[in-house]
């Protein structure tokens, strides 16, 4: 979704505009500085000329080449498995025929809990 443009997250301001934010070397020091891009105007970069609609795009391009972008830290709790069983030896023990017998109950992906 979010490649196509249909993500609600590359769909903010309707791509009108973007804001990166970063460093930028000013007199051997790094400063921290936002760009602004808003479709319909013209931006020069190293001598060459960009539309804001290009730089845009070129932000989503890249944005979404970075899988860490696409990564959320969630704390869960599942309860994958479980079994539980019963053995019935003693009670068949005395028919003589039966020499063991045992009930088993089992469970899988039975809860999940996420923040």
């Amino acid at each position: 979704m979010a490649s196509a443009g249909m993500s609600k997250l590359t769909t903010l301001n309707d791509r009108k505009s973007v804001t990166v934010s970063g460093v930028v070397k000013e007199n051997d020091a790094w400063v921290p500085k936002e760009y602004t891009y808003e479709a319909g105007k013209t931006y020069t970069i190293n001598n060459v000329e960009y539309s804001g609609e290009a730089m845009i795009q070129k932000y989503w391009s890249n944005y979404l080449s970075n899988s860490y972008n696409f990564i959320t830290d969630v704390n869960w709790l599942k309860l994958r498995s479980l079994a539980v069983t019963y053995d019935l030896g003693s009670l068949v023990r005395k028919t003589g025929f039966i020499k063991g017998l045992s009930v088993t109950a089992t469970g899988n992906n039975l809860f999940t809990i996420t923040n």
